[in-house]
């Protein structure tokens, strides 16, 4: 609901968020289900706060027996050290890295050691900021979000 390195001015308000992610997951078909819990915990949302709810409530939750993964681009890795309680994510949590354009991380420069392993995916030069940008210059979305969202972006008022 609020990250923590973002101004929350910037972003749309969190029902229209959580609208367009679950319209997004729906009508893709994927395996992902998206879940308020982040909802119900104190602002800012530190990932960390939010693993230690997820693992300290899989069976309250519903949620069964989990193995919880921790995907990011590998710019957001070169800053980890900034997260809220790091160490207890990189003690706890694999480490799913995305390649970015332009980051050709040297892990042996972190000054702590953890698993990482780098996700073999094509790179898309793609991210919420540039969305954010177009968005706000009136350029087009076509082929860089779900069909789906194409209109439901276009008539969100924070948009507008």
């Amino acid at each position: 609901p609020h990250n923590p390195f973002k101004d929350e001015k910037s972003l749309a308000p969190l029902s229209e968020r959580y609208s367009l992610v679950n319209t997004a997951c729906l009508d893709m078909n994927y395996k992902f289900k998206v879940s308020e819990i982040e909802f119900q915990l104190p602002k800012p949302s530190y990932t960390s706060q939010t693993l230690r709810w997820l693992v300290s409530n899989d069976n309250k939750a519903d949620l069964g027996e989990r193995e919880y993964f921790i995907i990011m681009g590998m710019d957001c890795l070169a800053q980890i050290d900034k997260w809220k309680d790091y160490e207890y994510i990189i003690d706890n949590f694999q480490i799913l890295v995305y390649k970015r354009v332009g980051y050709n991380f040297d892990y042996s420069s972190l000054p702590f050691k953890f698993p990482v392993k780098e996700i073999d995916a094509p790179i898309i030069e793609l991210s919420s900021t540039m969305i954010r940008e177009r968005i706000k210059n009136k350029q087009s979305l076509k082929y860089l979000v779900p069909d789906c969202l194409l209109s439901s972006i276009k008539n969100l008022e924070y948009f507008q």
